[in-house]
């Protein structure tokens, strides 16, 4: 959750995502317009949007440019390697490939290579263009800008806060809607526990001290002839208590060892879970 967006501007101009990214209270601005789905005679359907590269970066779970560049020129596209190879003769960067529905349709650059998870499960091809090619749109409406925002410090600040602050900016394009990302919040709402954290941590420490005592007591056991039968034969104590310690130490490398082994895939398991939910 750290990297998408807190707040969400809809029905927004682009002259105010421009009066967005001037004020210092917001770290980062995302242009972004939907212009919709569309059917290709070739049998997928083709989404299209525009975003500038802050929005690019706030989408990038949704959304990531792989290779390239974002489109600038009217005639330019983004597309996704699933794209490309289905539909676009496997073309590369700076080679054409052909649009063919309603209101797309015709040669077009490729300037970037987009990601395509999903894609092929929705017969769904995502396809970017440049803000030339939206306002030149027969649908275009100046006023369907949406603008993401990342605020700056939304770590110390609740989101009722930001939301009335948010508001307030939005009462100066008129009839801008604020979003807020509640996920985001919930996200990095979670108080830790820090009493049952310790608490925890004690008793792994202590059983953990119970059972190491318990195995390198069992092997000592197991030993002590050994050890009696060195003393006879002329050991020192001073060699019976090296002996030991190497014991000890090949002991504790090995339950090291696999005790990280099993606190890290432990962690990993636990934060898929967590991620799941």
């Amino acid at each position: 959750m750290a990297d998408t967006y807190e707040v969400v501007f809809t029905g927004v101009e682009a002259d105010h995502v421009a009066v967005l990214k001037d004020l210092p209270e917001l770290a980062r601005v995302g242009e972004y317009y939907l212009l919709g789905q569309e059917h290709s005679i070739q049998g997928y359907n083709a989404s299209y949007v525009y975003c500038d590269s802050d929005m690019m970066y706030i989408a990038c779970s949704q959304m990531e440019l792989i290779k390239g560049e974002l489109p600038t020129q009217a005639n330019e596209v983004a597309v996704s390697e699933s794209f490309l190879s289905a539909y676009g003769s496997n073309a590369k960067i700076g080679e054409t490939v052909r649009l063919d529905t309603e209101s797309f349709h015709g040669d077009y650059t490729v300037t970037g290579i987009l990601s395509d998870v999903g894609e092929k499960e929705a017969n769904l091809c995502a396809i970017a263009v440049s803000k030339a090619a939206l306002t030149q749109w027969a649908g275009f409406d100046p006023a369907g800008y949406r603008a993401y925002v990342h605020l700056k410090n939304d770590r110390q600040f609740s989101q009722e806060t930001m939301a009335a602050r948010c508001r307030e900016i939005a009462a100066q394009f008129g009839s801008a809607h604020v979003g807020m990302n509640s996920n985001y919040f919930a996200s990095h709402s979670k108080s830790i526990d820090f009493v049952t954290i310790f608490g925890i941590a004690a008793l792994v420490l202590a059983g953990g001290y119970v059972v190491i005592q318990s195995i390198f007591r069992i092997s000592l056991n197991d030993k002590i002839q050994s050890y009696g039968q060195l003393r006879t034969i002329g050991a020192t104590p001073k060699q019976i208590r090296r002996i030991v310690k190497k014991e000890s130490g090949r002991l504790g490398g090995i339950g090291i060892l696999l005790g990280i082994l099993l606190g890290v895939d432990g962690g990993l398991l636990v934060h898929g879970i967590c991620l799941s939910s």
